[in-house]
This record gives C-alpha cells, sequence and structure tokens, in this order.
C-alpha cells in the first residue's frame, strides 16, 4: 500500500496557449498603465522636478477662456507673458486668475516663469505673487482666446 504521488492535471495544447495569451496581455496592461501613469505625472509636478526658471514680460495681451464646473461654466481671464529660451520666444498664460478683465494687471516689470528644458512650451508663469494696481493707462489691452 503506498502513497500515490500528486499528478498535476494535463490541459489540452489549446487551452494552455489561451492561458498563456491571457497572461501576456495582463501583464502588458499592467506594464503600460504603469509606465504611462510615471511619464503622465501632472505637470506641476514635472515643473517642479526639473523645471528652470526664467523672466517673463507680460505681452499686454489677456487670455480668455471658459471654465466648465458641473453646474454650469464661467470665464475667467489670465496676463500672457513671453519668455525666451536658447534665442526663440515663447508664451504662457499667468497663474492668476481674474473675473473681469479690468482686473488683470497687463504691465508688471517681469514675472517668473519656470519651463521644462527638454520642452519649453510647458511652462508656468507665477503671477500670483505680484503687486496688483488698476489699469491706469486707460487702454483696453488685447483679449484673446486663442492661448
Amino acid at each position: 500500500m503506498g502513497i500515490e504521488p500528486l499528478r498535476a492535471p494535463r490541459f489540452p495544447a489549446r487551452t494552455k496557449a489561451a492561458l498563456f495569451v491571457l497572461t501576456a496581455v495582463v501583464i502588458a496592461v499592467i506594464v503600460g498603465a504603469s509606465n504611462g501613469m510615471w511619464l503622465t505625472r501632472t505637470s506641476a509636478e514635472r515643473l517642479a522636478d526639473d523645471g528652470v526658471n526664467t523672466t517673463g514680460t507680460p505681452t499686454g495681451e489677456i487670455c480668455s477662456f471658459e471654465v466648465r464646473k458641473y453646474r454650469g461654466s464661467y470665464t475667467q481671464y489670465a496676463a500672457i507673458y513671453a519668455y525666451t529660451v536658447n534665442g526663440r520666444r515663447y508664451e504662457v498664460k499667468g497663474a492668476a486668475r481674474f473675473g473681469e478683465v479690468a482686473d488683470v494687471t497687463t504691465d508688471a516689470t517681469g514675472v517668473e516663469v519656470r519651463y521644462l528644458p527638454e520642452k519649453p512650451t510647458e511652462a508656468i508663469a507665477h503671477d500670483e505673487r505680484i503687486q496688483r494696481t488698476p489699469n491706469e493707462s486707460q487702454t483696453t489691452p488685447k483679449v484673446t482666446t486663442d492661448c
């Protein structure tokens, strides 16, 4: 009376192939999702970690953009700043947001702009702390939606 050895069940070749393909697909999805999450860190995180500072100057234009919320939408405004990287000019809208065009300061002397060296179009202009003064020049700044 001996003890019978355990034997693994035998699967047909077709079932083995299906399990192999299913396992490969699951692994590919997990690797792809992990890689995608790493590559698409938020812009703010990448700018904070890898960004370089420069000075931006106001262009005199104001960006008008629609903000959509679950209860509706409204228009906000931000100043547009220009900065130069390797002799090429770029523009970015400021981080400060306003509800009225008249509230946007377009005559600041300069603001800190942080950009990614490998992708200078990805930038943020830190204008939320500059001294705000009313638009005393009585000129109406150009408002654009192309920003």
